[in-house]
């Protein structure tokens, strides 16, 4: 009993930070994780850098048809995913 107080008093932070850490690195709870399963079909390429000090997360589709990505879906899928629109701008 003495040896496993001991452990949890001593490495508990530890174990904590580690769990952290191999919970958010590991999976889609890391940022916008979740647009890897968004058209699916159309991924091409994803690259995902999520460094100690930020990262960054790339994602590429391609459709051969137009209309394929409409913004009303885009935005639906962002939302329930938790992502709230805050601004937008129209490039012509």
């Amino acid at each position: 009993m003495k040896v496993c107080s001991m452990i949890s008093g001593r490495y508990s932070s530890l174990i904590i930070l580690v769990a952290g850490i191999l919970l958010f690195s590991c999976s889609k709870v890391t940022p916008a994780g979740f647009w890897v399963d968004y058209k699916e079909e159309y991924l091409i390429e994803s690259e995902n850098d999520q460094g100690p000090w930020g990262g960054h997360r790339a994602l590429y589709w391609r459709a051969d048809f137009k209309y394929t990505f409409r913004p009303a879906e885009v935005i639906d899928f962002a939302a329930e995913n938790g992502w709230q629109i805050t601004d937008s701008i129209f490039f012509p």
